[in-house]
């Protein structure tokens, strides 16, 4: 490849980093709006920054299945994947269960591979290094992350199989 061709490339992806940060930005102009400053009555800072999260990728979700499929998604038609609890699925879950799945943004019928995926997704994206040491983002990413391990920790040994005769060994 040659020097003018590298050079147009590194240009193009300043270019569209650039403007994906733009549009992240706007979006959570946008969200912050619409959700009045951000926070719900009796919701704390870590759960307000990780309900955002969450709202942000399936935002983001909906709208890369728009251009995969041709069609355009407004972002007001995007619900969050959010189940309450009302209208979870009843059964085999207990309430605290069906919270951990809430946290995890995933709806309580996916299976263990799926529960998985979003985990290290989630804990990737929540991972308190990526943030200046002592700062406020470090702090909040640090007790997001403990949620997210919580909830997962929960639903894991719900759906692994091997985790209850295994799990609680000891060398």
């Amino acid at each position: 490849m040659s020097i003018p061709d590298r050079l147009f490339n590194l240009g193009k992806a300043y270019a569209n980093s650039a403007k994906e940060r733009i549009e992240d930005a706007l979006a959570e102009r946008e969200l912050d709006a619409a959700t009045s400053r951000g926070r719900m009555d009796g919701e704390s800072e870590a759960d307000a920054l990780l309900r955002r999260a969450q709202e942000k990728i399936n935002a983001s979700r909906a709208r890369a299945r728009g251009e995969l499929d041709g069609t355009s998604v407004p972002e007001a038609s995007v619900s969050p994947s959010v189940v309450p609890a009302s209208t979870a699925t009843t059964g085999r879950w207990t309430q605290d269960e069906r919270a951990a799945f809430q946290t995890l943004g995933i709806a309580p019928t996916e299976d263990l591979s799926k529960v998985q995926a979003t985990y290290q997704q989630l804990a990737g994206r929540a991972d308190s290094r990526r943030f200046p040491d002592g700062s406020m983002e470090q702090q909040a990413a640090a007790q997001i992350l403990e949620r997210i391990n919580n909830a997962y920790d929960m639903i894991r040994r719900k759906l692994d199989p091997t985790e209850n005769r295994f799990g609680k060994l000891e060398l």
